[in-house]
């Protein structure tokens, strides 16, 4: 299978088998492009911070981004599209049983079930986050080494992360505000060395 005709499959199947938007779909985007060495769980939670940042659906930046990585622009669009093909369709046939049983119980029941499965693929997002921002920590940052072996923390990571929860949640501050934070944190630790 050629490159192009591969970015398309794979995004093509990320996007027919994964409901509730970017987040739900992060750790299957991860397994997937780490199974073919396309990236690292640290590139990847990289892409997936820069794709916070920039406007437009966090799956679908994560699609255009790898896709010009791997492919340049024709790899771009391929995964872009790829991604989107499914939810066109899916969404259509979804919409049309809806509407057929707007008023059944079991499409009531069906929604249900879907916002309870998608709750638990984002769960497993914020754990992969956990894992690859304050266990493992940043590339070439100071890491706190336990004594039990190879599991470590970064403390800069988690103040990061403490910080911008409680300016989201307690004070309000929107993501602009706390992005711009944590990025001057960063910096501040790594120029203090911790």
């Amino acid at each position: 299978m050629n490159l192009l005709a591969e970015l398309w499959w794979v995004f093509a199947r990320i996007g027919a088998v994964t409901f509730g938007g970017g987040y739900a779909m992060v750790s299957l985007i991860e397994r997937e492009l780490s199974d073919r060495n396309w990236l690292t769980a640290a590139g990847f939670a990289d892409i997936v911070a820069i794709s916070q940042m920039t406007p437009g659906p966090l799956a679908l930046n994560v699609a255009t981004y790898v896709g010009r990585q791997i492919a340049g622009i024709p790899g771009a669009l391929f995964a872009s599209f790829g991604l989107g093909f499914p939810a066109i369709i899916i969404t259509a046939l979804v919409l049309w049983g809806l509407k057929a049983g707007q008023n059944a119980p079991w499409a009531a029941s069906a929604v249900r079930g879907i916002r309870a499965a998608v709750l638990g693929l984002i769960a497993t997002a914020v754990l992969f986050f956990l894992e690859t921002s304050l266990v493992t920590g940043l590339p070439d940052g100071p890491i706190w080494k336990s004594a039990a072996g190879p599991l470590s923390f970064s403390p800069t990571a988690a103040l990061a992360f403490l910080g911008a929860l409680a300016a989201a949640h307690r004070f309000k501050q929107g993501p602009i505000r706390v992005i711009i934070g944590a990025a001057v944190l960063g910096i501040a630790a790594y120029f203090v060395g911790i």
